[in-house]
């Protein structure tokens, strides 16, 4: 999907209570207007993960910051977002120069991070190992529909999620 393909990827679907989605562009007014009543969450790896880029960015335009304290900010913000501290995470942010990639970054991913109820969910990682074995399995000899793949990620999902619905959609062959 490109960045507008999103909004044909949502439309389709039920309208879930949360959204953890990994920040990509054009994805926060999708998931707006898509689901209006969902709590739509970042990714609690993909964070650090951009940030780490961006502060490479940054350090061009300005001196480099060593590998060591990059290494040791982006543990640093790990743990902020593992424990949920909000101070710590507006501390952190403010470390970073006003203006800079890594700072505007940050401010902007605060809203849809650290809220007071956390979800058990916190990462896309496990729809992103789905996805991988779905696109694996589409790049065989044999070709599976793409309501195939949709109702193999309907019951991956019943399986990890709920384990009730799981046993009603899928039965054993006897």
């Amino acid at each position: 999907f490109g960045p507008w393909g999103w909004y044909e990827a949502f439309s389709n679907a039920t309208q879930p209570n949360l959204v953890v989605t990994d920040g990509v562009q054009g994805i926060r007014q999708c998931v707006a207007a898509c689901y209006p009543r969902a709590r739509h969450q970042l990714c609690e790896w993909h964070i650090p993960y951009t940030l780490n880029l961006l502060m490479l960015l940054d350090g061009r335009e300005n001196r480099s910051l060593p590998l060591t304290r990059r290494k040791r900010m982006l543990a640093n913000l790990r743990g902020t977002l593992a424990r949920g501290d909000q101070a710590a995470y507006a501390r952190f942010t403010r470390s970073f120069q006003a203006g800079s990639h890594s700072r505007t970054y940050l401010q902007a991913a605060q809203p849809f991070i650290l809220y007071k109820r956390r979800s058990k969910i916190r990462t896309t990682s496990w729809a992103e190992r789905q996805m991988r074995e779905l696109n694996r399995r589409t790049a065989v000899g044999v070709r599976w529909s793409l309501n195939g793949l949709a109702n193999m990620l309907r019951l991956s999902l019943a399986k990890r999620h709920n384990r009730d619905d799981y046993e009603r959609i899928w039965t054993q062959p006897n």
